[in-house]
């Protein structure tokens, strides 16, 4: 009896194993197919200067969506469609989505500030958008000190980390902001790095260093792309506890 239930088990466990393969087999058949019928379409929408983001286009992610509801690309993709047709509330919470999945679908935190930015460009209560750009910049204060960067040291322009936690201490009015921008584009060395890499960390610079961040600009040319009201330029920024930066 012990032998035909030992055998039985192993059995059951085969069959299990046997069904999650082929499940995942399935599903990664799925989104191959799915994200190679995107590149076609938004190759051919280019090719004929039309949208990209049609019906069809949304069609296409919510299949591979289907099989893989926390496939990070597929989110990304459907939330800049909402954004497109001006769903705001839907574009938001498919990013946040993406921030509930935590640091393997968010690494650079690039996702979690563009929420935000979406958030208040759609002119969500301003408690709710001071509150995201806060947690943004505290989660890439987290990331960052895992790699042993502490506040505004050893910010580098190639790592996106370092980059989008800059520009989110600019959103939120930081009183570090402006030194952590000087630190992130005049602490490279230029020794060992390809002539490409000097160009850009030249472009960089040029466009950057000295000029006054006006975000109310950066946030209005959003808004007149999509027919918003602008910002009212008496408004008071928003103000960042003194913590998240430091």
């Amino acid at each position: 009896m012990k032998k035909k239930a030992v055998f039985l088990l192993l059995a059951i466990s085969h069959i299990a194993v046997a069904i999650y393969a082929h499940n995942f087999a399935y599903k990664t058949y799925v989104l191959h197919q799915v994200k190679d019928k995107i590149q076609l379409h938004m190759k051919q929408a280019i090719r004929t200067r039309q949208t990209v983001h049609t019906p069809e286009y949304k069609a296409l992610i919510d299949e591979g969506l289907a099989v893989a509801p926390d496939d990070v690309d597929l989110l990304v993709a459907r939330s800049y469609y909402y954004f497109e047709i001006k769903d705001f509330d839907s574009s938001i919470h498919d990013l946040q989505t993406i921030v509930t999945l935590g640091d393997k679908a968010d690494p650079e935190g690039g996702r979690h500030l563009l929420q935000c930015v979406i958030m208040e460009v759609a002119s969500y209560p301003a408690n709710e958008v001071k509150n995201c750009y806060v947690q943004s910049v505290k989660a890439m204060s987290r990331r960052r000190a895992q790699k042993g960067k502490i506040g505004i040291t050893r910010l580098e322009y190639k790592d996106m980390l370092d980059v989008n936690f800059v520009t989110a201490l600019f959103y939120i009015g930081a009183p570090t902001a402006h030194a952590a921008r000087i630190k992130l584009l005049t602490g490279p060395e230029t020794t060992g790095m390809t002539e490409n890499e000097k160009l850009l960390l030249e472009l960089i610079r040029d466009e950057l260093l000295g000029l006054p961040f006006d975000r109310n600009r950066l946030l209005d040319s959003l808004r007149l792309t999509y027919g918003l009201p602008l910002k009212n330029q008496s408004d008071e920024p928003l103000a960042m506890p003194e913590e998240s930066s430091q």
